[in-house]
């Protein structure tokens, strides 16, 4: 898809706004051709000791998705860090483990153009198997500068008992290009369990672009 100078606008640990930035465009998200999608990703768990595990959901031609193998990104290395600091990311202030995902649209050349970053803290029992405790949270969403915009955010925490067996906290994302094409919802489901297990789901709908792609990650900070 067409593209220009671009950057990442941000959107940190706040409600719904829209970010609109209008270029110097044609139509021609009318000459594109759009691909719809309605998928859940299977579940990654961030790796003991550090890390990160990532997977690709690519779009193709006839409008399928395929999914990748499951890649770990090794604590220390350039491969996380560029990973990590792509989205923007900080480590929670808080004493309890974070466990993070991150759900990265990138279009043909690897370029991000939207991102939602969820960054759940928790504590845990592991003699009981119990997480004791849920929050705070650190979230944001991304939309490059080139007519991409964020539409809404929406942060679900979780709301059940503590202590619980395994907990479960949303951050959601949606998105469009200029003139409202290639509209897209993504969200961030994070699961961690009383033994300190953090695991991460993605799912996603909406209008994209054959040769699209996905990037999920779950890691814990």
């Amino acid at each position: 898809m067409p593209r220009f100078a671009r950057c990442l606008i941000v959107l940190m640990s706040v409600g719904p706004c829209l970010i609109l930035t209008t270029p110097g465009v044609s139509a021609a998200s009318a000459q594109l051709k759009s691909c719809n999608v309605n998928f859940s990703g299977g579940q990654l768990n961030a790796p003991q000791g550090g890390g990160a595990s990532v997977q690709t959901y690519t779009v193709n031609s006839d409008c399928s998705v395929s999914v990748g193998p499951a890649t770990t990104l090794l604590r220390g290395t350039p491969e996380f860090q560029s990973f990590v600091t792509a989205q923007g990311s900080m480590s929670s202030a808080n004493i309890d483990p974070g466990c993070n995902s991150a759900l990265d649209y990138e279009d043909v050349i690897g370029a991000i153009l939207t991102s939602t970053w969820l960054d759940m803290s928790y504590g845990y029992n592991p003699s009981r198997g119990q997480v004791t405790s849920v929050g705070p949270y650190y979230y944001n969403a991304g939309a490059a500068n080139d007519g991409w915009y964020i539409i809404s955010t929406k942060l679900t925490p979780w709301r059940g008992p503590i202590p619980y067996g395994t907990v479960v906290s949303r951050y959601n994302g949606t998105f469009a290009w200029v003139f409202g094409s290639f509209w897209h919802s993504g969200t961030n489901n994070n699961f961690a369990d009383g033994f300190g297990q953090c695991t991460g789901s993605p799912s996603e709908s909406g209008s994209i672009v054959p040769g699209g792609k996905w990037v999920w990650g779950v890691w814990q900070t």
